[in-house]
């Protein structure tokens, strides 16, 4: 299964330089114009990406901080605790 899927990522890889080497040179357009529109292609994507990215961090931030504030709650009345058993015991 890992053999198949690397030969067919090659070939897939090796069929698609073709073709976009077949499309610079035969297309209307000159090899500058087309690198243009690739990278504004490929900066649109990239910033798509981060956007996502971004998004992610701020949800993961909010739960971490939830998380925490429940642990920090938590530990406060643990403290507390023993806080008050503390004090009546030593007094004895």
């Amino acid at each position: 299964m890992g053999y198949g899927a690397v030969l067919m990522s090659a070939m897939t890889s090796g069929f698609a330089g073709v073709y976009f080497e077949k499309i610079l040179k035969t297309g209307p357009t000159s090899v500058w114009l087309r690198n243009i529109q690739l990278g504004k292609q490929n900066l649109h994507t990239m910033f798509r990406h981060i956007n996502i990215c971004v998004k992610y961090q701020h949800i993961l931030k909010a739960k971490v901080s939830k998380h925490l504030r429940f642990v920090e709650n938590i530990k406060s009345d643990i403290s507390k605790g023993f806080h008050d058993t503390v004090p009546s015991s030593s007094s004895g």
